[in-house]
């Protein structure tokens, strides 16, 4: 009996083999277009270059690639994948910037995990990767304005401010935010929003203090900054060079030092016009 199981059990996996094989051949482009769309859809989410790179390996290694050959920075993806046939696949893809979204992050490292185990054919591949894109939960804007209130609150009385000045904070924090949102809503360059809202919001603190002499600006603006500073492209970056991926953690060092330095202009501007 345990020698009929055994004999079962290598046929299964023989024709799964065969099966994942046959697969890979049958469609080459059109596999590589899954693995592309998966490596992008974590990309924009903020996953780290070598998160992307680690799973469409493992995918493209599941789907009996013999070789997987991946480089990732932060705006481009290439991939090239030898199948078992000896069939060279090769496409490119340019990635736009989008939001952080760790969710999203998730559900596509539980995805390649299942796909390791258990590979399904590329239409429900791409279908999955699509119900990650477009069906993962989002915070609204009233989750985004209530953290921007807190936050600001927070790091007004962290700076050293009263309470009449982290009320004067999470005030501002709306129209910041609201500045941020209509921005989006424009399709505004980042670097360009970044600096428009830091200069909004300065112009409103100094309204503000200029009539309420118990408020301080520079803890009430310090708060605020926090909110547009990108505390996390840069850990991730960091984080890139140290894991060898040099090329795209230094480009992404430089786009939060070049955000930092369009906050540092919006606020300045605003002290110097109105001061």
């Amino acid at each position: 009996m345990s020698t009929n199981t055994d004999t079962l059990d290598i046929i299964n996996n023989a024709s799964a083999a065969q099966g994942r094989e046959t697969l890979v051949n049958a469609d080459g482009d059109r596999m590589l277009a899954c693995f592309l769309d998966l490596g992008e859809l974590m990309l924009r989410a903020g996953a780290e270059v070598n998160r992307v790179e680690d799973t469409i390996r493992r995918i493209g290694h599941a789907y009996e690639c013999r070789r997987v050959e991946i480089f990732t920075i932060n705006n481009m993806i290439s991939l090239t994948v030898i199948t078992s046939d000896e069939k060279v696949y090769t496409q490119t893809r340019r990635v736009s910037v989008a939001a952080v979204d760790l969710e999203k992050v998730a559900r596509a490292n539980e995805l390649s995990r299942q796909i390791c185990k258990n590979p399904v054919p590329l239409d429900e591949l791409r279908d999955r990767i699509t119900d990650i894109a477009e069906n993962t939960r989002h915070y609204g804007k009233r989750m985004r304005y209530i953290a921007s209130i807190v936050s600001a609150t927070a790091f007004t009385v962290f700076f050293g401010g009263n309470w009449i000045e982290a009320l004067i904070s999470g005030a501002v924090s709306i129209i910041l935010v609201t500045c941020m949102l209509f921005s989006d809503r424009l399709k505004i360059r980042p670097i360009i929003a970044i600096l428009v809202s830091a200069f909004v919001m300065t112009v409103c603190v100094q309204g503000v203090t200029y009539f309420i002499d118990a408020a301080a600006m520079d803890s009430i603006i310090m708060g605020n900054i926090m909110l547009l500073i990108p505390g996390l492209a840069l850990t991730t970056s960091i984080r890139d060079v140290i894991t060898g991926d040099t090329v795209a953690g230094l480009m992404g060092i430089c786009d939060a030092l070049l955000k930092a330095f369009a906050i540092a202009v919006g606020c300045v501007s605003a002290m110097l016009i109105f001061r």
